[in-house]
């Protein structure tokens, strides 16, 4: 095996399989460091993106009309209406 070879092996983690005529990438597992580094990336983006969308969207409850949506209907009867239509749709199927 060639230094470039070892190095591929090691770095990207490739393997040859039946006399090297296949080539298949190996999920090797990485450092320690590395992963700390990673998932302290993706905790801190998910915060910033938090932080963002928390100051940037924020719903005003005064503005949805739910008259309009309900059409004058109480919405416990939508409700209830709705979990009765899914429990007879699941008697149809498992009937």
């Amino acid at each position: 095996m060639t230094s470039t070879s070892s190095i591929h092996d090691h770095v990207l983690g490739w393997s040859q399989t039946w006399h090297g005529k296949t080539l298949m990438l190996r999920f090797r597992p990485r450092s320690q460091f590395l992963n700390r580094i990673f998932f302290t990336l993706v905790i801190g983006a998910g915060l910033i993106g938090w932080l963002y969308a928390s100051a940037n969207w924020q719903p005003d409850p005064s503005e949805i009309d739910l008259e309009s949506i309900l059409g004058g209907e109480d919405w416990i009867d939508i409700i209830a209406g709705m979990i009765e239509n899914a429990i007879q749709t699941f008697q149809a199927i498992t009937g």
